[in-house]
């Protein structure tokens, strides 16, 4: 059971709930494990909307700076970010578009987000439903996920240099109907439905394997005029050797 501490970054909207299960619709491709969900829907709980994170008001003026891309090769990403700790998560990268090194949130603050460049943020509570959430501030690193399409390999690397391999699943990008709001229902930019903040969190946060990365959307000089949710699920073949990263990566 997850703690009952704000689960929102900068925010405090909180819902309760004995018996919520989600109504968002469901991408073709993305399962939703089942069972946790009616076993976390059948306790009282509180979930933390990481919806409503303001990951752009932590995040200083200079982190908007765009810096130019550099994408390393990625046996070389492995080896910069590597240091023994199998179980932890350390780096994301996606060929061409980004290679972020992985910060954890310091123990007992579940909303943290880092601003530094080239940096995203596992969100811890993401984890207690099964699924690795990345954080990260539009105004820094969090600008390059609206860059991901769906087919793009996303390669997670641990500690050790294990490197398991998902690819993007579905793109779900909604507006707050009021951002000034913390219970604020959100419209699904593509379909005009309207959803529940907790329908939306347990739409992205709640289910099997999988990873998400979040961020804010700007619009019409709101920084957080809307929400990114970028999915991706396990390749059937998830996981890279050392020995076969070396093969992908020699001269054709």
């Amino acid at each position: 059971m997850p703690p009952s501490s704000a689960w929102h970054i900068s925010c405090k909207a909180i819902h309760n709930s004995t018996s919520s299960r989600s109504k968002a619709r469901r991408e073709p491709g993305i399962h939703r494990n089942d069972r946790m969900r009616s076993n976390n829907a059948a306790k009282p709980f509180v979930i933390a909307l990481a919806l409503f994170v303001n990951l752009w008001t932590a995040a200083p003026a200079q982190a908007s700076a765009h810096a130019p891309l550099n994408i390393p090769a990625l046996e070389s990403f492995i080896a910069s970010v590597q240091d023994g700790q199998a179980s932890v998560l350390r780096g994301v990268y996606v060929a061409d578009r980004l290679a972020f090194r992985v910060e954890q949130q310091p123990r007992g603050n579940n909303n943290f987000v880092s601003a530094v460049a080239n940096v995203a943020t596992q969100y811890r509570l993401a984890s207690y439903y099964g699924v690795i959430g990345l954080l990260a501030h539009n105004t820094s690193s969090g600008r390059t996920f609206s860059s991901l399409t769906i087919g793009d390999e996303v390669n997670l690397i641990y500690g050790d240099g294990r490197v398991k391999r998902y690819r993007v699943a579905a793109l779900y990008r909604y507006r707050l109907l009021n951002p000034a709001s913390l219970k604020s229902d959100l419209i699904d930019l593509r379909t005009g439905q309207v959803h529940s903040a907790a329908d939306v969190f347990a739409q992205v946060y709640i289910g099997d394997d999988q990873v998400t990365l979040q961020t804010c959307i700007q619009k019409g000089g709101q920084a957080a005029w809307g929400r990114l949710f970028v999915v991706a699920t396990p390749l059937a073949s998830d996981t890279l050797d050392q020995t076969t990263l070396r093969l992908l990566n020699q001269p054709r």
